[in-house]
């Protein structure tokens, strides 16, 4: 995987000044460590995402510890569905009225 991010100088710029963090791709922040290479700003064209990609491509250990890095952040972020699961768990707390003795009543 290679996660490609280019904006305008300046988005860029504003966005490094507010935000703080080590990597830009999410999987990358979800892992908290490098598990895709991120081509930013001036390192996107296209000669270098084709390195990049043959890279992985012929590569297979590369590929291997890419995939079960990806498999461990799909672990962190849990089975798809937890919008509705959180919805379920709001709608039972407001049928059993346990809501109204965890938050104050708006006014």
């Amino acid at each position: 995987m290679i996660i490609i991010y280019k904006v305008s100088f300046s988005t860029y710029w504003i966005g490094r000044a507010l935000v703080r963090v080590n990597h830009i791709g999410l999987p990358n922040l979800v892992a908290e460590k490098k598990i895709a290479l991120e081509l930013i700003q001036k390192d996107v064209h296209p000669q270098r995402i084709v390195e990049e990609a043959f890279r992985i491509l012929r590569d297979p250990l590369l590929s291997r510890k890419m995939t079960e890095s990806m498999g461990e952040v799909r672990h962190k972020l849990g089975e798809p569905g937890a919008a509705e699961r959180a919805a379920r768990i709001v709608t039972s707390l407001l049928r059993e009225g346990e809501a109204s003795a965890h938050f104050p009543n708006p006014r």
